[in-house]
């Protein structure tokens, strides 16, 4: 990942009255990339863990897809060897992810094969309370007392014990709907009142363990979507191949819950397979809406009787779900495709120095930038980002050398433009309000000429130049009463466009409304 710090320059050019203040990029500094590993996480402690990791979850680390999490984002432990029977020496080599624990029972097996890492069955365990340290042998403990999903304080979602009372096999409930809903000790009840809104059936039922599987974990389970192959190329398989390889096979039915998520209480649709819980939150964005429990986090502190750092909160997917700076702190765009520009402001002293520290989505630290505060008292810093920058909420740490100030910003990077655009925030705005315009889709450092269009049907006029950045990205804000003269300044539909001078053909254009 490259991130660069922009110099500044201005040119005022008045045509037919107006004027508009244009910043034309003067210069860049590329910087080298970094590893995806984030600093504050173990590596994995075997390759077959990261080819295993790799298949389905590298990609939505990166940003290049947009799925949950199978694994997690990164492992939370090192490489720990655990007793079991079976293995050379009585212990195996294991790693616990978010998601899952990873295994190597047989490192002399078949690297080819999807069960040369396994993973644990974890929801076995915590729902019996009896650990596995062999095919046939087990410790007795408690069953867990944790919630099976949401917030660690939750007190209305099932726990791991309360699931030892609904094991007992059923019938084949294909095509019919899912009946009931389950509370914090394991009490059911009819669902149809509370969630019967929502139409979920069963889809598929497994003869083995005696349990029907329900319609959104039979499609996830089933999807086809792009993984990674063991070369590490891109691929469209099935996600699950086997398709229980995963999960391992359903040990309970599908039950409704009430349960407190990111501070919020969601219906929430959950079952235990031998392996994860998988729950389906209807308030979720689609792609989020089936989820793997956090089960490798509370599998650790049920046997090791750890608390544990809380997980990662979950992945912001939408602008209007991105935090707000901190300390006064903040950036002029919550998002915006990858190539634009960001834009950090905040009020700190004057001449101070400022160094901003970029983070990528997947925890890497990148190389920082420095900034001088202007005279004005106001830091505004400008910053370019790359098309190749992984989409995903990015985290800027802005710390003030003299006066010690720090803030955390966050920017939510999207996918790249491959065709100029414009982006415009707010539309409509205001005559005294300041608007933001951000060119992308453009040419690295390509000269633009930029045209401005008054209301009445008056001629589009070209304002001045500008030149791209390394991410063929242009943003600019104005404040319409202190940049167009009053004689021109009235409410009503503007014009902006800007045109490659090298190539007319590449040009584009949008009209705003400036409102009284």
């Amino acid at each position: 990942m490259l991130i660069t710090r922009l110099s500044r320059s201005v040119r005022r050019v008045d045509r037919l009255g107006l004027s508009l203040a244009l910043w034309l990029v003067l210069s860049v500094c590329l910087l080298p990339g970094a590893p995806t590993q984030a600093a504050d996480n173990p590596p994995f402690a075997s390759p077959d863990f990261e080819i295993t990791w790799n298949r389905t979850d590298k990609q939505v680390a990166g940003g290049q897809v947009s799925r949950t999490w199978v694994w997690g984002p990164a492992p939370f432990t090192a490489g720990l060897e655990e007793a079991y029977e079976e293995a050379p020496g009585g212990k195996r080599l294991v790693q616990y992810l978010d998601k899952s624990r990873m295994e190597i029972t047989s490192p002399a097996g078949d690297k080819a094969s999807p069960f040369y890492v396994t993973n644990g069955l974890l929801a076995r365990e915590l729902i019996s309370g009896q650990l596995q340290t062999g095919n046939a042998r087990y410790e007795t403990r408690a069953p867990a007392s944790l919630g099976v999903a949401g917030d660690a304080d939750d007190t209305a979602g099932p726990t791991y014990a309360a699931f030892q009372g609904l094991l007992a096999v059923a019938p084949d409930e294909r095509d019919n709907s899912v009946q009931k809903a389950v509370d914090r000790t394991g009490t059911l009840r009819d669902s149809q009142a509370e969630f019967g809104q929502y139409k979920v059936g069963y889809a598929h039922f497994e003869p083995p363990t005696g349990h029907n599987i329900a319609r959104p974990f039979w499609d996830f389970l089933n999807k086809t979507d792009q993984i990674l192959n063991r070369q590490g190329l891109p691929t469209t398989q099935r996600l699950f191949d086997p398709v229980f390889y995963v999960t391992g096979l359903p040990i309970s039915e599908a039950y409704w819950a009430r349960v407190k998520v990111g501070g919020t209480v969601k219906d929430v649709l959950v079952q235990a397979f031998e392996r994860r819980m998988l729950t389906f939150t209807p308030a979720n964005p689609a792609a989020f809406q089936v989820e793997m429990g956090n089960i490798g986090r509370h599998y650790y502190q049920w046997r090791y009787q750890t608390s544990l750092p809380p997980p990662p909160p979950p992945a912001v997917t939408a602008c209007a779900d991105v935090p707000d700076g901190t300390n006064g702190i903040y950036s002029l765009l919550k998002c915006g495709p990858a190539g634009m520009q960001v834009i950090i402001r905040g009020p700190l002293p004057a001449g101070e120095a400022v160094v901003i520290k970029p983070t990528d989505p997947a925890g890497a630290a990148q190389p920082a930038s420095s900034f001088i505060v202007g005279k004005d008292g106001l830091l505004d810093a400008r910053l370019n980002t790359l098309t190749e920058w992984a989409q995903g909420l990015w985290k800027f740490e802005v710390q003030a050398q003299t006066s010690k100030k720090e803030a955390v910003v966050r920017v939510l990077v999207e996918a790249p433009k491959t065709e100029p655009t414009v982006l415009l925030y707010p539309n409509p705005g205001k005559l005294d309000q300041e608007l933001t315009f951000n060119f992308v889709g453009f040419k690295p450092n390509e000269l633009l000429t930029i045209g401005l269009r008054p209301p009445n049907g008056r001629v589009l006029t070209a304002i001045g130049d500008i030149r791209t950045g390394p991410g063929g990205g242009w943003l600019e804000t104005f404040i319409p009463t202190r940049d167009v003269p009053r004689v021109v300044l009235e409410p009503g539909i503007w014009g902006i466009r800007a045109t490659a001078r090298a190539d007319s053909n590449r040009t584009v254009g949008i009209s705003f409304n400036l409102l009284p």
